[in-house]
């Protein structure tokens, strides 16, 4: 059923490799060993984290990547898509917290929750604009055309700070992580509440990513502010997998 395709959806591979990693060195040890028993020995953490966006062929799993809530004219507001990412998450959620789940069931799980978490970080997959040039949203920011590319892959690739190298250069990721060391992450007092998380994420976009000034001088402090609200998104997409994850382990009955 599933079949290789080049497009991607959301943070870039690199941004979703730069996630899982800095997710992965702050879970507990315990829940790591699970993680990997259920990737099993021909899926690494890299992988797992940018398969959804591999594959095509299922339609329903194309609307698992987004919540689009919806911004601008109301009298453009469709109803909420009850195919989105929180759905994704909730079901990939009961599955890996059920000890008696099949184990093939699971590993799909767990590919579906590292993604569409970190996913439902990047703003623009909180959100589509309603307005007259607009009827039918703008897709995330996907028709909202830019110079170069779109208002949605500026925010992919953060603003560029993902550009530059590929998913498989471990020291380049390395480098990436080492500019997001901060504070460590409290998982243990996260309120695992993934509606709280699209909303920030959906005020986000509304608040920094429209609308992208045309003037070079102003485009370029714009693009600066996309970066820091890019990588805080980032170190928050790793502490709430964190937490997410530990928690799973707990209830899921670890390995």
């Amino acid at each position: 059923m599933l079949c290789v395709s080049s497009s991607l959806f959301a943070w870039n591979a690199n941004g979703h490799v730069v996630i899982s990693q800095l997710a992965f060195q702050q879970l507990k040890p315990k829940t790591q060993q699970w993680i990997l028993s259920i990737l099993g020995s021909d899926m690494n953490l890299e992988r797992a984290s940018i398969w959804m966006d591999q594959v095509k062929g299922v339609r329903q799993m194309h609307r698992w990547h987004y919540v689009n809530l919806p911004y601008g004219d109301k009298r453009y507001f469709p109803k909420l898509d009850s195919i989105n990412g929180l759905v994704a998450i909730e079901y990939s959620r009961q599955i890996l917290a059920n000890k008696d789940s099949d184990q093939t069931d699971k590993r799909l799980a767990l590919l579906v929750l590292i993604h569409v978490i970190e996913d439902i970080h990047q703003p623009m997959h909180a959100i589509s604009w309603y307005s007259r040039s607009f009827p039918y949203g703008d897709k995330g920011g996907n028709a909202w055309r830019m110079r170069y590319g779109n208002l949605h892959s500026f925010w992919d690739s953060a603003g560029g700070w993902l550009k530059g190298f590929t998913w498989n250069q471990k020291s380049r990721v390395a480098k990436k992580l080492e500019e997001l060391r901060g504070e460590h992450c409290d998982w243990q007092h996260i309120k695992l509440d993934p509606k709280l998380w699209v909303a920030q994420s959906h005020q986000l976009a509304i608040k920094y990513a429209y609308f992208p000034p045309r003037q070079k001088y102003k485009f370029l402090k714009y693009t600066k502010i996309t970066q820091k609200v890019a990588k805080l998104q980032i170190r928050m997409a790793a502490c709430h997998l964190t937490a997410m994850l530990n928690t799973l382990e707990t209830r899921g009955g670890g390995v």
